[in-house]
């Protein structure tokens, strides 16, 4: 039975929307920055107008998106909402979120059954759209996974309003949809959620080529001489990139761009807050839960408190006793780089220089933990190896990483083993040919592939006495050499599963982003990785490892107990210094296209010099971007799945 006033009080209140049928997802008390950006979707989905607003990572934005789009078309609000992801993966992921609710949320059902029923009687199977009927006659319902089309029922003032979902660089152009009485309608909402990636931050011509794409294809979707409603929820990447133009209100007026932050101000007190964070780095490398930080804090919260300034009071989690405690934690566990993108809209690379590597061998050899070699520390469980291939021998290494890319090296060598602490591949003796004696080099190389592959993917110990296994082996594939034995051997290998030929690229200052353009079918898009389908249905895992060495020395570079800092274990400076040497075999150099703009570090090798080790810490951390890890300043690009879920982001 419809509740018609409940109905009725959210027709022109989309804060009462939310409330009302999301209350779920809306938990918390709101903050004033949610009110204010709650009254201006308001009033672009009622009045019209764009509205584009930057606000921190897990404030909900996305999500009012969602809520907006549902309430402008079952109110008919609007008729023709399109959803736009800075790729098309992503408009889709909205989608799913958008047709779980209308699927799944019970209020929904009870007062807008004339929408809600049809869906329901769906059961997920879009293909019974076709028989479907009411009243005798068809729904002429539209349920894909790119595009709805809501039912046409008699009375109903939404019937055969329209939702499309495409990508920024996709075809935008020309989109229309047929009413049930025969009309054509053009796009009148449009929402544009987070409108780049970090490949296309980093590219003057991306960034500005996306610019016209939402000046011009965007807000051309309703017709020549018509205009639209249009919300950008965004982040802010690089500086001067285009979700950071888009709000730009000299630059941009018409977008009314609005800019929010998680801390407004920071406690004066930094000296207790320091004190703090050394306690709760502690504890929790001691297995500690981070209570005896918060101990600390609830003994000092007057004189910690003074002079903070959080823009959501009420965002904190269980264990924490503040909003302005869960920042400070926040930036302990992601880094400082990192909080200032996501949480503050505010990167740090305000110079537009990058910040030069200087570190050296010795730096190297002292980034120790206390954990013996081939144990995997207690806070890092992912675990991923790499193989680099020579005719002589195979380079290997393993590393443990947690979710934030903090990590460490448990073990690395050469298969054959050595049996020495240094040695230099021109010199070695033991050889695969030798090892493998009456085998030819390819037929070597493969027995060597074979029996590494087996060393690597035994139980490696915890610390607590927990087993650990290896979630995935890149090996590198060459140039042409030993590519298709690679290839071959992993898909042909018992163990299929986790094994990827890698191919690395060395991406320059004026090449074209490894991401960027339409991907081709069957292409998995990552953080400066790709996957790609070979014309022998093999799949190669592409990558920039210019931006992946940076990477992997940048996470060398951090303290030892902060966030995503990267270790080694336990061992000598002396045992370390091959491992060491190889790393700094490369030097960096940041390089400019005058042409885009844009800035890299490229990397080149010493003459005679081994970097092989330095290949495969690259390669372990792509492994641990590819199976989920990320820093949070990363949105990690999974591959998509059936299953919905969902999910609240408040």
């Amino acid at each position: 039975m419809v509740d018609q006033p409940r109905r009725d009080a959210a027709e022109r209140s989309f804060r009462q929307f939310c409330e009302t049928y999301h209350a779920d997802l809306y938990s918390r008390e709101w903050s004033a920055d949610h009110l204010k950006a709650i009254d201006r979707i308001e009033q672009a989905v009622l009045t019209g107008g764009q509205f584009a607003f930057a606000m921190p990572r897990g404030s909900g934005k996305t999500t009012l998106c969602i809520s907006a789009c549902i309430w402008s078309l079952l109110y008919a609000h609007r008729s023709f909402v399109v959803l736009i992801g800075a790729e098309a993966t992503a408009a889709h992921e909205l989608l799913d979120n958008l047709r779980t609710d209308l699927e799944n949320n019970e209020l929904l059902l009870k007062d807008f059954p004339e929408v809600v029923y049809p869906i329901r009687k769906l059961e997920g199977i879009s293909h019974r759209c076709n028989g479907q009927t009411s009243q005798g006659e068809r729904t002429q319902m539209t349920w894909t996974s790119d595009r709805v089309i809501l039912p046409t029922i008699k009375g109903s003032k939404v019937s055969g309003a329209a939702l499309r979902v495409a990508g920024l660089t996709g075809r935008l152009r020309g989109m229309m949809s047929k009413t049930p009485d025969g009309h054509s309608i053009r796009p009148d909402l449009v929402i544009v959620d987070d409108p780049q990636t970090d490949d296309s931050a980093r590219s003057v011509s991306q960034n500005d080529y996306r610019e016209r794409l939402l000046s011009g294809a965007v807000l051309g979707l309703a017709g020549p001489g018509q205009t639209i409603a249009a919300m950008m929820p965004c982040t802010i990447i690089r500086h001067g990139d285009m979700a950071d133009r888009i709000l730009d209100r000299t630059r941009h007026p018409e977008w009314r761009g609005e800019k929010t932050r998680l801390v407004y101000s920071w406690p004066e007190n930094s000296k207790l807050w320091e004190e703090y964070a050394d306690i709760w780095a502690g504890d929790l490398r001691n297995n500690g839960t981070g209570k005896a930080a918060t101990d600390f804090y609830g003994e000092n919260r007057d004189a910690m408190d003074k002079g903070a300034d959080v823009s959501w009071p009420a965002r904190f989690e269980d264990g924490e006793l503040s909003a302005i405690q869960h920042a400070w934690n926040l930036k302990l566990r992601v880094g400082e780089e990192a909080f200032q993108a996501e949480y503050q809209n505010e990167p740090d690379d305000l110079a537009g220089q990058i910040r030069p590597i200087t570190l050296t061998a010795d730096d190297i050899t002292a980034k120790v933990s206390g954990v013996p070699r081939g144990v995997v520390p207690t806070e890092f469980g992912r675990l991923t190896a790499f193989i680099d291939i020579s005719q002589k021998c195979l380079w290997w290494t393993v590393c443990a990483f947690d979710e934030n890319f903090g990590g460490a090296v448990i073990d690395y060598g050469a298969w054959p083993d050595q049996k020495q602490r240094y040695f230099k591949l021109q010199t070695l003796t033991k050889t695969l040919g030798r090892t493998y004696k009456g085998h030819g080099v390819e037929a070597a190389i493969l027995r060597g592939l074979e029996d590494l592959t087996a060393h690597l993917c035994r139980e490696w110990p915890g610390e607590t006495g927990v087993d650990h296994r290896v979630e995935r082996i890149l090996i590198d594939e060459g140039d042409g050499e030993h590519t298709q034995i690679v290839r071959n051997f992993c898909r042909r290998s018992e163990r299929a599963a986790i094994l990827f030929p890698a191919k690395g690229r060395g991406v320059k200052a004026s090449s074209k982003p490894l991401c960027e353009g339409k991907p081709a079918p069957g292409t998995r898009i990552g953080h400066f990785w790709k996957l790609v389908r070979n014309r022998d249905q093999t799949r190669t895992i592409h990558t920039d490892v210019n931006y992946w060495k940076t990477f992997a020395m940048r996470r060398l570079e951090v303290p030892r107990g902060d966030a995503g800092a990267l270790t080694l274990f336990k061992a000598t400076p002396r045992q370390h210094q091959m491992f060491a040497d190889q790393l700094t075999a490369e030097f960096p150099k940041e390089m400019e296209d005058v042409a885009t703009g844009n800035r890299v570090i490229e990397w080149s090798s010493a003459v005679a010099r081994d970097n092989h080790f330095f290949d495969c810490l690259v390669g372990c951390c792509v492994g641990a971007s590819v199976v989920g890890c990320s820093l949070t300043a990363q949105k990690p690009v999974q591959e998509k799945t059936r299953q919905r879920k969902r999910v609240s982001y408040i």
